[in-house]
């Protein structure tokens, strides 16, 4: 089972509050977080975390803490304590994907205008005419993209570009995954990647309080 829980819109939060998210982190993953340049970008981070939260509690994991949090030395965060996971967050939307079919990779992005010149590389030609300068097509294909990318741990344009997408499957260094479109927002994009067929879904939205 995969269990989704995500917010649209962060709620108000306080220099206390934002001090005691902290505060549940592993200090070498408190003090990256710390160092994002805009606080807009901390709160998203940290309510993704507290969402993971959130999502262990709904699957009765019980012991599970944030402190427990680790990260490969590509950056992605890992935990002994829960099976994949993986948390996204663009604009006003927060999202976490907990997973005990095995790793998992969401990803989602606030539809925008876009220049398609700057990402030419990221698409092959057939992509390209696909898009067709759409900016809902172009954000359908790159949060699919992205979602096979952050399930395999990597990050970047070039694993970006190395992901080649056959409708709901996608291929990146000789892995086959799964793809599933989901509707979190109508202002939105979002994809979930997965390594075997996804049993079943819950899809849950949340206020954090």
């Amino acid at each position: 089972m995969i269990h989704i829980v995500y917010l649209h819109g962060l709620p108000a939060v306080s220099r206390a509050r934002e001090r005691d998210w902290l505060a549940e982190l592993p200090p070498s993953f408190r003090e990256r977080l710390q160092r994002q340049q805009r606080r807009q970008r901390l709160l998203q981070s940290l309510a993704g975390l507290q969402l993971l939260k959130r999502a262990a509690a709904r699957r009765g994991i019980t012991g599970f803490r944030l402190a427990g949090l680790r990260t490969t030395a590509q950056g992605k965060p890992l935990c002994d304590e829960l099976p994949g996971f993986s948390i996204s967050h663009s604009g006003e939307l927060v999202a976490c994907a907990l997973s005990d079919e095995g790793l998992v990779g969401l990803d989602v992005e606030r539809l925008r205008p876009i220049e398609p010149a700057r990402f030419a590389r990221v698409f092959s030609a057939a992509e390209q005419a696909w898009i067709d300068g759409d900016s809902g097509r172009f954000f359908e294909l790159w949060t699919r993209k992205e979602a096979a990318v952050k399930l395999s741990g990597e990050h970047g344009i070039a694993q970006l570009r190395d992901t080649r997408l056959e409708g709901d499957r996608a291929f990146l260094h000789g892995r086959e995954l799964l793809l599933r479109p989901l509707d979190l927002h109508p202002h939105y994009r979002a994809a979930l990647a997965t390594e075997t067929a996804v049993g079943e879904l819950e899809v849950e939205p949340v206020v954090l309080g």
